[in-house]
């Protein structure tokens, strides 16, 4: 997004203003720069309001993509007003903004078979690529992988655009008539309309009517200490990491071929596989541990956390 860019071009187009004035007495000049200067804050503020809407709406789709993936809600605080904060079952926390009026933001979704879908107030359609292939929003390769999360953003010329390569590369998002879609920016933004708590599930409502309902077992939680991030092992080295339990009657470990993975108590033993002489075909270098867990209502949850070898 080049936000910057765009107030830098502002900036020069006052001082060509000013340099092109012919009035030189000191009041008119003091009255000319009292002038851009309260411009340029209010400038800075029209900036500050559009990237704080970008990074929410990015926040919102991972958030979004998240509970579309088979979670299950542990805990859910908040309201409509000041927002919601919700904790799922593998110990990963989930924030959703508070809710209000919202200008034209482009509304993700996801269709039944898991392919990204966009609406920008004209009805939804299939996020493409220029071969016109559509863009998964979950692995479809090896389990565990990540399906592709798109990034929003605002051009120079304060018009929506999109990345699907992490923001190498931006395209500009159009309506359904081809025309590129102006950012209106209003004071909140946000893929989400509402959100109803139930007894056993929670309903979200996203800006476009969309709804979805995803499990609510409260207090069921199964989170592997030190699973926010990957975990490198020596050959043959085992390691031991806590695991928060709530509500678990019944668990299963799994870990890559040629690991050795067990659970006991609130203690996970991770164990790399001994030598790199060992076929590749025996074990895999950089995959998953995970630990599969049941709760008494019969909901199910995943936590998982990335191993790999280090020599």
């Amino acid at each position: 997004m080049n936000n910057r860019l765009y107030l830098n071009i502002l900036i020069l187009g006052i001082l060509a203003g000013l340099a092109a004035c012919t009035d030189t007495s000191l009041d008119s000049v003091t009255s000319r720069l009292d002038e851009n200067e309260a411009a340029l804050r209010d400038l800075n503020s029209q900036i500050s309001k559009v990237e704080q809407t970008v990074l929410q709406l990015n926040n919102d789709i991972k958030t979004f993509q998240t509970l579309k993936g088979g979670v299950v809600v542990s805990q859910i605080s908040g309201s409509a007003s000041a927002g919601w904060n919700l904790k799922l079952s593998d110990g990963k926390v989930l924030t959703i903004p508070a809710q209000g009026d919202s200008g034209n933001a482009p509304v993700l979704t996801i269709d039944e078979q898991g392919y990204w879908m966009v609406d920008y107030g004209d009805g939804a359609r299939y996020v493409l690529d220029v071969n016109g292939n559509k863009f998964s929003a979950i692995g479809r390769g090896n389990p565990g992988e990540d399906g592709i999360t798109p990034l929003i953003g605002v051009d120079a010329d304060g018009f929506w655009q999109m990345s699907l390569d992490g923001g190498q590369t931006w395209v500009p998002v159009t309506d359904a008539s081809g025309e590129k879609v102006n950012a209106i920016i209003q004071e909140v933004e946000s893929l989400f309309d509402d959100v109803v708590i139930g007894e056993n599930s929670i309903l979200f409502i996203l800006k476009n009517g969309t709804r979805f309902s995803v499990p609510f077992s409260k207090g069921f939680l199964c989170s592997i200490e030190g699973s926010d991030s990957a975990q490198a092992f020596s050959y043959g080295q085992t390691r031991e990491f806590s695991v928060a339990l709530e509500g678990v009657v019944s668990s299963i470990v799994t870990g890559p071929s040629g690991w050795n993975v067990k659970l006991v108590g609130a203690k996970l033993s991770v164990t790399a596989p001994v030598s790199s002489k060992a076929s590749d075909e025996m074990f895999d270098t950089e995959k998953h541990v995970a630990v599969y867990a049941v709760s008494a209502d019969g909901r199910s949850t995943i936590a998982k956390m990335e191993v790999s070898i280090s020599e």
